[in-house]
């Protein structure tokens, strides 16, 4: 009697084992030959975010003044997500000459205050960001060599702020003792 138990129990187990393997497949052959199969979407790549209070991105540029006319060029130095090898084509040498994310922006005076040593300037304008997978040579002086590259980002200000401390320039110029 106890043989033929464990015959049932062992023939019992095998059925349900092979039942399911049955179902597992007929549930495969379903989902692949029914269903149509597309390629899964990538979400869309989002670098340069940042929650409040942390910077998204860095820059080193220079900025001119002609009259109301401002222009500037530069390099992103940091972008959030992003590692030194993504942001310069030679990571052992960041530079604006291994960059590959540079920006080119112009602007306009709008008004303008000075509180003791401090300035505080107020402009309209536009900046466009550009991406460049093999960056060339670049110079601060030709404005141009950093607008090379595919444009990847524009943005334009009705009122943009900066503020600048005068004591900082007092220190970095020279002046002439008076006589």
């Amino acid at each position: 009697m106890d043989v033929f138990k464990n015959l049932v129990f062992k023939s019992t187990k095998r059925f349900l084992s092979l039942i399911g393997l049955v179902i597992g497949c007929l549930t495969l052959i379903v989902v692949v030959n029914v269903l149509p199969l597309r390629p899964a979407q990538a979400a869309p790549a989002s670098v340069g975010v940042a929650p409040a209070s942390q910077n998204a991105f860095e820059f080193i540029g220079r900025v001119d003044q002609n009259d109301l006319d401002f222009s500037g060029v530069g390099y992103l130095t940091y972008i959030r997500d992003l590692s030194n090898a993504q942001i310069y084509s030679n990571p052992l040498n960041p530079s604006e000459d291994t960059a590959r994310f540079t920006y080119v922006a112009t602007a306009t005076l709008t008004s303008r205050a000075i509180l003791t040593d401090v300035f505080v300037i107020d402009s309209q304008g536009l900046i466009t960001f550009y991406f460049t997978q093999t960056p060339p040579n670049r110079d601060f002086a030709n404005a141009a060599s950093f607008a090379s590259g595919t444009p990847i980002a524009t943005a334009s200000s009705a009122r943009a702020k900066s503020t600048s401390l005068t004591r900082s320039c007092r220190h970095s110029s020279r002046r002439s003792p008076a006589p």
